[in-house]
């Protein structure tokens, strides 16, 4: 009789698999589809491929789950693709929260060890749906890696598969795998991308939504623990992409798509290896913790794996810690050398304009491609300044702002129009996105808050209180 059923789950794997690649090899033909951009992104293909094999699959077979997810990650879909057509928009983080939402409620019919908590329903949905939106960001952000995301899906099922106690759970991840290992194989043989970041966030929603479901213990609070050491890689990567400081946080569902490890300077292979080392890692702890049956030795795995995931996410932040270091000192004497850098500067409050340049968020994007690229941009700046502002002193504040004043006043309006269009083009020729405009001050606009942040740099000002407007 297993036999027989190992045959039928081999045969569903096998047609599913054929499914995908059917479907990699008819969606180009059907020009209907081009709104969602095929040309622009080269793994839309994969990503659509796997959400209609498994919406098909849970029609046809019955599985009413499968069905269910690709209805609920259709919101999520919806967000981006505005997002790609009008950039940010108010609503969106609505979209997004309902996605998380709908998955939360799904799984209330379903066996979870969340359940096992004691909790709410509403507390329980809650955290069903953090925790599923944490892992599908974490998903999203290792598209810059081409195959990452699949890679460490499959380190992922296989974890899965082997700690599950159910075989209908373990059949569930093995049939996933066998999409994804056939849309790989396809990318290769190909040498297309396998999904975007559409379909990387679509695998961290599966994956996600499924392993919720697991009980692994019997313990609810076990189960939390070891799914957590299962989930490590997204969670962190997820956690490491709140940029605070820069506007990016879970609640508007703008993340910034750069993962540590490309800020560690990794490469693909060296990217794929560092993942899968880190899914085993995760795996085989998770089979120590489930063998564990005394408190005192759980206690002592657990501590022994969180400390090795520690080791393995603070080895890689130190790299880049240490990296990002270089990269300022070398911006410093660059900035020095390709620009006439003032200590201080005389103004009159009465008569003067200021802008003052953030560069931050461009250092941020620049670093991971190496020294070279940080330069070749600080050389471009200091000529755009030089044609911008001719012959008017600029300061350094901090790190990674830069300060002009003038001492003239245009109509505000026009000034900034032109200041803008000039350098967002200037970006634009860098393959940037403008993280916001430059800060504009004179002595008729926000002269208190420009005395506020840059007081200590001028050098001599008029005493007059009343020159200073509000």
């Amino acid at each position: 009789m297993d036999s027989i059923m190992d045959a039928q789950f081999a045969l569903v794997c096998l047609a599913s698999a054929g499914l995908v690649l059917c479907l990699r090899w008819l969606l180009p033909y059907l020009r209907v589809l081009h709104v969602i951009s095929w040309g622009e992104h080269k793994g839309r293909i994969g990503t659509f491929a796997l959400l209609l094999a498994v919406g098909l699959q849970g029609l046809m077979m019955g599985n009413e789950q499968n069905a269910y997810l690709v209805f609920a990650f259709a919101p999520y879909l919806a967000t981006h693709w505005l997002r790609e057509r009008r950039g940010e928009f108010p609503g969106q983080s609505i979209f997004l929260a309902l996605s998380w939402l709908l998955a939360g409620v799904g799984l209330q019919g379903e066996v979870s060890f969340l359940d096992r908590l004691a909790l709410p329903e509403v507390p329980s949905v809650m955290l069903t749906a953090g925790l599923v939106a944490l892992v599908t960001t974490g998903f999203s952000r290792l598209v810059c890696f081409r195959g990452a995301a699949s890679w460490w899906m499959l380190v992922g099922l296989l974890n899965l598969s082997f700690l599950s106690g159910s075989i209908q759970s373990a059949d569930q991840y093995l049939w996933f795998a066998s999409l994804v290992v056939a849309n790989g194989l396809w990318s290769v043989v190909k040498k297309q991308d396998d999904v975007d970041s559409w379909g990387a966030g679509w695998l961290g929603f599966w994956l996600a939504t499924n392993s919720l479901t697991l009980e692994l213990s019997g313990s609810g609070g076990r189960d939390l623990i070891l799914w957590v050491l299962l989930m490590a890689m997204p969670l962190v990567e997820s956690i490491s992409g709140w940029n605070w400081s820069g506007g990016s946080r879970p609640s508007t569902g703008v993340f910034s798509f750069i993962p540590h490890l490309r800020g560690v300077g990794f490469h693909h292979r060296q990217a794929i290896m560092y993942l899968c080392g880190l899914g085993l890692f995760s795996g085989l702890t998770s089979w120590t913790l489930l063998e564990a049956r005394e408190d005192l030795l759980y206690s002592l795995v657990a501590c022994m794996g969180v400390t090795g995931l520690g080791l393995f996410v603070g080895f890689t932040y130190l790299i880049r810690h240490h990296k990002q270091n270089h990269v300022e000192r070398m911006s410093q004497t660059l900035l020095q050398r390709y620009l006439n850098l003032e200590k201080k500067v005389a103004v009159d409050m009465d008569k003067f304009q200021a802008v003052a340049y953030d560069l931050l968020p461009y250092y941020r994007r620049l670093e991971e491609l190496g020294i070279g690229e940080v330069q070749g941009f600080l050389h471009d700046f200091a000529e755009f300044l030089r044609q911008r502002h001719p012959e008017y002193p600029a300061l350094m504040v901090g790190s990674y702002t830069v300060l002009v004043v003038e001492d003239r006043i245009e109509p505000p309006g026009r000034y900034l129009t032109d200041l803008n269009r000039d350098f967002f083009a200037f970006l634009e020729q860098h393959k940037l996105s403008p993280a916001a405009s430059p800060s504009y001050f004179s002595s008729q606009s926000k002269q208190s808050q420009f005395l506020e942040r840059f007081g200590h740099l001028i050098d001599s000002r008029l005493e007059d209180p009343d020159s200073e407007v509000a």
